[in-house]
């Protein structure tokens, strides 16, 4: 080592020996306490606010040369209270020191104990921090500068910006490094007194290390959060590394792990956040007021999730785009999930769904995914593909717009409970739904107490209710737990459908109103699926306009009520041979041999049949039965119990071309249409000759031949003999 360079080293250790000797003496000779005027006399100067020390200022030495401060606070600005503006329990600043002999700032760990700050913005719109934005220096300064501006009438644009500012410029600011920072149990609150708004955060804590601008240091936070609008409380942590350049204003977010459990309480439930966010950027430009993530996912209450999302006018005007899919997660759950009473129905993964595509936009006013593309019941031949979009406007009352197609909806798999066991003749009357009303005594509210829904919905294939239709339509409309499918129009078994649907969810028993027609329906079909029913064809019309109330669907059939025009022609109607148990009638009548029945006989051939119906408790009256067949005429009266399956009739029939001179002999001794009654199930009839009427009919029209008058007790006797012995012979 030469002589110079040995002259040089022992030079700066020199100096660095002598400055870490004046720094010991320094902290060893001098108080800092004496400090707390020029303190306070300077910050005073700088805001033009109190600063009060109440507690001790002690130093702390190698490797760092630090400050200790206990118990501080700083005083609002006039107006705003006697409250301090910030409090500390114990602030700890230091500085390396060796990096002091090379000019360089950096700063050690700076730890705040139990910070309070306490933001308030009056119903004036002025606030308690604007004057710490602003320096008193710089207010002084260009409060001298507008002075000057008007005394000689200069523009106070073109003056300020021709007068160079005292105040340094950011970018010529030194800079500084801090090794670490960390802040325990802080509280910071805000009071928008404007808008009558109030925010907290307590028990804020956050760790940082090795922080440098233009540099990524790592980051972690966790707090309490409370607000009055939203009506929120919840926990917040969030892991990070942050980058920070200020002079672009760019921040950037990498590595990010955030987690927030919150409970949000509005007018009629509380919802549940629960979930957990990662990225591995987010992008934050001030200055282009642009935001843009990359590799963003997460779960939400279940809902599991991964897109990204890329924000414009984030500050003044924010526009937020972007695409996510889902993974499978079940829609009932994840709607009760905040705090709206769903039905709890369907089989296992009936309403499970992923989202395999959908494209969003978020504003101050609305949330719309367009397109939207849900797979919904994540089951092998039950998968139900569903596209279109969706808008959610916010408001007092929110709006939910949607226009959907789906390829098929299979209502029996969404809505059944369990697995009913199938009984003879079931059909929709014991397929009992477990139909929850939304609306139920709980505190929790129904879907269409927190939001309106307007839309449409297209299906090229349905099923429920045992029953099928395609090429729907439907426009739905929903508020105040009433919902009002209305028009609805769909292909109905090789015919056509067209009605309206209001459900009324307000009370603890769901209420329905149904006004609906059918018109070239294929009778035959429909009755196999609805009842499986057999044994009648035609071509069906059908007008109705009907109401009923309950929670599945025998209950609902119970309670029916409503009126029904219905008309069939080209049909029918299986297992009732009338003509057949007229022969025998008219054997007994005339002491002769009924000819055999005939099986091709046991059946009514409709031309035309119309009816009207007064529906009452499931119970459909009818009094107006006209039916028109190739071999007679009917006209009869009689009821339909819908939840007994059970019915009966009282017809009236007239023969006309049959060709059978031996029943048209009978109908004449009768002198007029024959009296018979039909009853049965819905799968078995039975033809029961009305006797007594029959037999009145014989011997009133033949009264002479009898040698008794019409008023005669014998023509009773001789009818109830009569009617007795005939019923025998055809039981």
């Amino acid at each position: 080592m030469s002589k110079a360079v040995k002259i040089s080293l022992y030079s700066v250790l020199g100096v660095i020996g002598l400055f870490i000797i004046g720094i010991l003496i320094m902290v060893a000779t001098i108080n800092p306490n004496n400090f707390k005027p020029t303190i306070t006399q300077q910050v005073q100067t700088l805001t033009g606010r109190q600063l009060t020390i109440n507690g001790d200022i002690s130093w702390s030495l190698f490797p760092w040369l630090g400050m200790k401060v206990q118990d501080a606070q700083l005083d609002n600005p006039q107006g705003f209270g006697e409250n301090p503006f910030a409090t500390v329990k114990m602030a700890d600043v230091s500085v390396k020191l060796f990096p002091l002999l090379l000019g360089k700032i950096e700063l050690g760990n700076v730890v705040l104990e139990q910070p309070n700050i306490h933001l308030i913005n009056k119903a004036n719109g002025q606030n308690n921090w604007q004057d710490l934005v602003t320096p008193k220096a710089q207010q002084t300064h260009l409060a001298a500068n507008t002075g000057h501006l008007a005394n000689t009438g200069t523009s106070v644009i073109t003056e300020t910006s021709a007068q160079p500012s005292s105040v340094p410029n950011a970018k010529e600011s030194l800079k500084v490094n801090i090794s670490g920072i960390n802040i325990h149990e802080g509280i910071v609150k805000y009071d928008d007194n404007q808008n009558n708004k109030h925010y907290a955060i307590n028990n804020f804590n956050l760790t940082g290390k090795n922080i440098e601008l233009n540099d990524a240091f790592p980051v972690s936070t966790s707090f309490d959060l409370k607000s009055n609008q939203p009506n929120l409380e919840g926990q917040v942590e969030l892991e990070s590394k942050i980058f920070i350049n200020p002079d672009e204003q760019r921040y950037q977010l990498s590595n990010i792990k955030l987690g927030i459990n919150a409970h949000i309480k509005q007018t009629h439930t509380t919802a549940k956040l629960d979930s957990v966010l990662n990225a591995e950027t987010v992008d934050v430009d001030l200055k282009q007021q642009t935001l843009q993530t990359k590799g963003l996912d997460g779960v939400i209450n279940g809902f599991g999730f991964e897109g990204d999302i890329q924000g414009t006018g984030i500050i003044r005007n924010p526009i937020y785009k972007g695409q996510l899919t889902a993974t499978r997660s079940n829609i009932i759950n994840l709607i009760q999930s905040f705090g709206v009473s769903m039905p709890t129905v369907g089989q296992p993964h009936a309403w499970d769904f992923t989202i395999p595509k959908a494209e969003f936009m978020i504003t101050k006013n609305y949330v719309q995914v367009k397109p939207l593309n849900i797979v919904l019941g994540i089951k092998k031949g039950e998968m139900t593909n569903i596209q279109g979009d969706a808008k959610y406007q916010f408001g007092t009352l929110p709006l939910l717009n949607f226009n959907i197609k789906a390829d098929k909806i299979d209502a029996d798999y969404l809505l059944k409970s369990q697995p009913q066991a199938k009984l003879k003749n079931a059909g929709v009357i014991n397929n009992a739904y477990a139909l929850t009303p939304m609306n139920t005594s709980s505190s929790e509210p129904s879907l269409l107490d927190v939001l309106k829904i307007r839309g449409e919905i297209n299906l090229d294939q349905f099923k429920g209710f045992n029953l099928k239709a395609s090429n729907i339509r439907a426009v739905i409309n929903g508020e105040n737990n009433i919902i009002n499918f209305n028009p609805i129009t769909a292909k109905f078994y090789q015919g056509q459908y067209n009605g309206s649907i209001v459900v009324n969810l307000q009370s603890n028993t769901p209420q329905y109103m149904f006004n609906e027609t059918l018109s070239g329906v294929q009778l035959q079909p429909l009755l196999n699926d609805v009842a499986q029913i057999n044994n009648a064809s035609g071509v069906l019309n059908l007008n109705s306009s009907l109401m009923t109330q309950g929670k599945n669907s025998k209950i609902m059939l119970s309670n029916l009520k409503g009126n029904a025009n219905l008309s069939m022609n080209s049909g029918v109607i299986n297992g009732i041979d009338i003509l057949s148990q007229l022969e025998k009638v008219d054997a007994i009548v005339s002491h002769s041999q009924a000819p055999q029945a005939q099986a091709q006989r046991n059946k009514i051939a409709v031309g035309d049949l119309s009816a009207t119906f007064n529906i009452n408790d499931g119970i459909a009256q009818n009094d107006d039965l006209v039916l028109e067949s190739p071999e007679m005429h009917i006209d009869g009266k009689g009821y339909i119990n819908l939840v007994a399956q059970k019915w009966k009739y009282v017809l009236k029939v007239s023969l006309q071309g049959t060709g059978n001179q031996r029943l048209q002999r009978f109908e004449k001794l009768l002198g007029g249409s024959i009296p018979i009654t039909v009853k049965g199930t819905f799968d078995k009839a039975y033809v029961i000759p009305d006797m007594h009427e029959i037999s009145k009919a014989l011997i009133g029209n033949h009264e002479k031949e009898l040698g008794i008058t019409a008023d005669d007790s014998l023509k009773k006797n001789l009818g109830n003999k009569l009617q007795k012995r005939l019923q025998n012979i055809l039981n």
